[in-house]
């Protein structure tokens, strides 16, 4: 009983001092060892929060991470979609992309709508909340502060890339945005093809790696991509079929474990809605409300 408040205690005095007990710890690198994220976890030093490095399928991604798309090369993903028209044509213009095409298009009310809960699963507070303030339910009860995360998030990605923008301006995974966001998205995902283009994909050795989640249902693994969508997508439009991916034990998600998400406990999503939302994007399914309006979506499916 008395374990977590003397680790916390520690964390603290060795915080003090400049230390950051699991967040400065070198990755175990497992590429070309084992693919098992488990397993990983296993021969690495998870008790001390140790992150490890796999090779995975590309096309076991999952990239937006609320939205669930698969990631291969034929994608609906609307980085992964522009990516392929910027590779056919390098005179691509923002406004001819389907990235404009995509937030023009999803601009979802309700975070029932954002999360692809239908029928009597757009019930209790996903239904009235607005989709700024709902996260997947093993991240945060949906409320204020989700929304505030999401603008403080996109105004650091912004500054890193030279551009002003506030909350006002719109969030990467859905719209509406503005021209200002817009021009930033596709400034990214097009520099980001080219240099992989020119130079290949290094791995994470001058940019760092491609983190994830990953999401396990009956002893599969899937990889939700948390930190640099846009390389990921950028490598699913050129044809990678494995990439590296950082994993950190805490980030492990059984999909049995579901009554110890944050958003269950406090009674925001019921059992049933959270299942329904991990399922959805385990299987690279997005959500129905995006396919509803976006073609692209209804023409092509997860491969894993």
């Amino acid at each position: 009983m008395r374990r977590k408040p003397l680790r916390a205690l520690f964390d603290a005095w060795f915080g003090f001092a400049g230390y950051r007990r699991g967040a400065a710890m070198a990755p175990c690198d497992f590429r070309g060892i084992l693919d098992d994220p488990l397993e990983a976890f296993e021969r690495a030093d998870a008790a001390s929060g140790q992150p490890v490095v796999i090779e995975v399928p590309l096309h076991a991604c999952r990239g937006f991470p609320i939205l669930g798309f698969p990631l291969h090369a034929a994608s609906p993903h609307p980085l992964v979609r522009t990516a392929r028209e910027f590779v056919a044509a390098p005179s691509l213009r923002e406004e001819d992309s389907s990235l404009r095409e995509f937030y023009e298009a999803f601009q979802p009310r309700t975070g029932a709508e954002l999360l692809g809960l239908e029928g009597p699963l757009a019930t209790g507070p996903l239904a009235r909340l607005p989709a700024l303030e709902v996260e997947v339910p093993w991240r945060y009860a949906p409320g204020p502060r989700v929304k505030r995360a999401r603008f403080r998030l996109m105004r650091e990605e912004a500054a890193r890339y030279g551009y002003e923008l506030t909350g006002h301006d719109g969030i990467t995974v859905f719209g509406p945005v503005s021209e200002g966001k817009r021009q930033l998205e596709f400034e990214r995902i097009t520099r980001t093809v080219a240099s992989i283009e020119e130079r290949g994909y290094l791995g994470g050795i001058s940019t760092g790696h491609i983190q994830a989640i990953s999401l396990v249902r009956d002893g599969t693994a899937r990889y939700l991509i948390r930190a640099a969508q846009h390389r990921s997508a950028a490598l699913a439009a050129l044809g990678y079929e494995r990439i590296p991916v950082l994993l950190k034990p805490s980030a492990c998600l059984q999909r049995d474990d579901l009554d110890s998400w944050p958003a269950v406990r406090n009674g925001a999503f019921t059992r049933e809605q959270a299942q329904a939302v991990f399922d959805r994007i385990f299987e690279g399914r997005p959500p129905a409300a995006l396919a509803n309006v976006w073609p692209p979506v209804q023409t092509t499916t997860a491969t894993a």
